[in-house]
């Protein structure tokens, strides 16, 4: 059975139809908050592993959106696995002077990538089940036939 039709009518039309749009706005400003000369203000000691892990949590939930369909549903997250550690090396090459690679901030990128994915593992089985047409024993909370 296709996913599609549960995303289509529990998405607002308008973030359906204009998902990778919105891909290539987050890549956007991910690039530009990213890979800018001077890093972000520190709101307090090693605040930025928080806005790491934001930045990979919200470029994480916009791949899953805009790749939802495809047949390896795994390569998506192991892309964003592996951008994490390169990401920050990169980040080092194109700003040397203000810029270092920090393992911390590896951490705080692959926390993003995990919790990516665990919004993105509830939301479907969530999206799922609140249309009683589709919901499936292996999406229905505690394995009940009788919710279908």
């Amino acid at each position: 059975m296709s996913r599609t039709p549960f995303f289509r009518n529990a998405l607002p039309a308008f973030i359906w139809r204009w998902r990778f749009v919105l891909f290539v706005l987050c890549v956007v400003v991910f690039c530009y908050g990213y890979f800018r000369p001077t890093p972000a203000p520190e709101f307090f000691k090693d605040s930025e592993k928080i806005e790491h892990a934001i930045a990979f949590l919200g470029l994480g939930l916009c791949t899953a959106l805009v790749t939802r369909s495809w047949r390896r549903a795994w390569l998506p997250w192991l892309l964003l696995i592996l951008a994490a550690p390169l990401a920050e090396g990169l980040q080092h090459i194109l700003q040397p002077a203000t810029r270092e690679f920090s393992l911390g901030d590896v951490a705080g990128n692959l926390t993003g990538v995990l919790l990516a994915a665990i919004v993105w593992h509830y939301a479907r089985r969530w999206i799922t089940c609140t249309n009683n047409s589709i919901c499936t024993t292996s999406h229905t909370p505690g394995g009940d036939p009788a919710r279908h």
